[in-house]
């Protein structure tokens, strides 16, 4: 069971690390139609990781001036949680979570 879990979650981001654009490390886990996908931030050795929800309608220009000097992690990558267990407690919880990486923080 746990293999097919691992293969759940590998055989996308495989997919997406054979594109030269997808940064190593980005994995996606949750699927929200239209190629849009929030994905772990695996870059770091942090043991609850962020997410970033992947954006593919948004050029890096956009997304350059959307981080408003926040880290760039790739072309069309913006922040969507501080930390995975942030993101399941909200989303266990009943909370909007579609509309919230759009939404910039003054």
């Amino acid at each position: 069971m746990g293999h097919q879990r691992a293969a759940h979650l590998l055989s996308p981001y495989l997919g997406l690390r054979n594109r030269s654009d997808w940064p190593k490390g980005i994995v996606p886990f949750n699927d929200w139609g239209c190629l849009i996908v929030s994905c772990l931030d695996l870059t770091t050795s942090n043991v609850d990781p962020p997410v970033v929800r992947y954006e593919p309608n948004m050029s890096r220009q956009d997304t350059v001036t959307f981080l408003d000097g926040r880290p760039f992690r790739g072309t069309g990558l913006i922040p969507e949680s501080d930390k995975l267990s942030i993101w399941f407690e909200d989303w266990i919880s009943g909370k909007e979570m579609f509309e919230r990486p759009y939404v910039k923080i003054a």
